[in-house]
């Protein structure tokens, strides 16, 4: 047998005939990911606008035609409905072959169904040829049920994550999650951009930043706090709570001193309110002047307006990853995510 002249071109010769067989080398993956940039190229073919659509769920629409006309990309029409029975039924009307598809959805309430229409469209994208789908979900579902409190329990987030890879997507784009491990259960690309950016620009026209303090609205919650202190050049405050049950903690200690200081709760997400509430009660009680509450995510369930109509909170600050519910109170306002979402499309 000869000698192999050509790693990337292998032939082998018969000593009797003298034929020759050749074995062409090829590349395993389709794509290449780049970690520093966080692109991903498709056989060195660079994707342009016109190759791009996006797709929405039904639970997030108002943020999807923002990020179509931020991004400049076209918004795909399908059809989305509910049979008798219960079961869904999604058709993208929009042919995507050889596109770069993004389905959007915020995971807003009914969860399961928009889950389950996320999925059917993902699906349907994948098996109409697009080249490549990524996943918005500016709130990831099942974000806080991350690891095991108790014997038993199920960690939601991790299948969520495996549920999401099955269906065909190839990268995440998702804000603020409730815990950085949710990062490691997925095994393909996740971008977890923060709002920070657009809470800062939002306070740094409220006066003067040296009036101002960021509080943590607990020890978990430090790192955030910290970041946007950075951004608006502010000290930072911590509070201590102790937790008795899901959706249920009590706030029993500041660290740090906040009186005569207008302060900025800022927290992941505000469910039903009734923990952050208590803090700026707790604020105040401490000599605190006006308290602002901001969180990436409004979900705003159960009693939580009630909560914030009743605490001496000046202003709710969220942002669009939800849709806000019906009849919201005066005092929340909500700032868009869709020009970040349209840089990284």
């Amino acid at each position: 047998m000869s000698r192999v002249q050509n790693i990337n071109n292998i032939r082998f010769s018969s000593p009797i005939t003298q034929s020759k067989i050749s074995y062409e080398k090829k590349p395993l993956l389709n794509y290449q990911y780049n970690l520093s940039k966080d692109t991903v190229s498709f056989q060195g073919k660079k994707i342009e606008k016109e190759d791009k659509e996006i797709f929405s769920c039904k639970d997030n629409l108002a943020l999807a035609e923002k990020v179509s006309r931020e991004s400049e990309v076209e918004l795909g029409e399908t059809i989305s409905k509910k049979f008798q029975n219960g079961e869904t039924y999604v058709r993208l009307k929009d042919d995507v072959d050889d596109k770069s598809v993004f389905v959007l959805n915020s995971g807003n309430d009914p969860v399961n169904d928009n889950l389950m229409e996320f999925r059917q469209m993902v699906d349907a994208a994948k098996r109409s040829g697009a080249e490549k789908i990524t996943a918005i979900l500016p709130y990831l579902p099942y974000s806080r049920q991350d690891r095991l409190s108790e014997n038993g329990e199920s960690v939601a987030a991790k299948m969520v994550a495996d549920d999401i890879e099955n269906a065909g997507v190839d990268k995440v784009i998702t804000f603020d999650l409730h815990s950085p491990q949710i990062q490691g259960f997925f095994d393909i690309p996740l971008k977890n951009l923060s709002a920070g950016p657009v809470f800062a620009q939002y306070f740094k026209q409220k006066g003067d930043m040296s009036e101002f303090m960021v509080v943590s609205p607990d020890v978990g919650g430090v790192k955030r706090a910290e970041n946007l202190s950075k951004m608006l050049g502010t000290e930072t405050a911590i509070i201590h709570k102790k937790r008795a049950e899901h959706n249920k903690a009590q706030a029993v200690a500041i660290i740090g001193d906040v009186k005569g200081k207008n302060c900025i709760l800022i927290d992941d997400m505000i469910d039903t309110a009734g923990t952050i509430t208590e803090a700026v009660k707790m604020l105040k009680v401490n000599g605190a002047k006006d308290v602002y509450i901001c969180a990436t995510h409004g979900i705003f369930s159960g009693n939580a307006y009630e909560n914030i109509k009743n605490c001496p909170v000046k202003e709710v600050v969220v942002t669009d990853t939800l849709p806000l519910p019906e009849n919201a109170p005066k005092t929340i306002k909500q700032l868009s995510i869709a020009n970040l979402i349209a840089e990284e499309i």
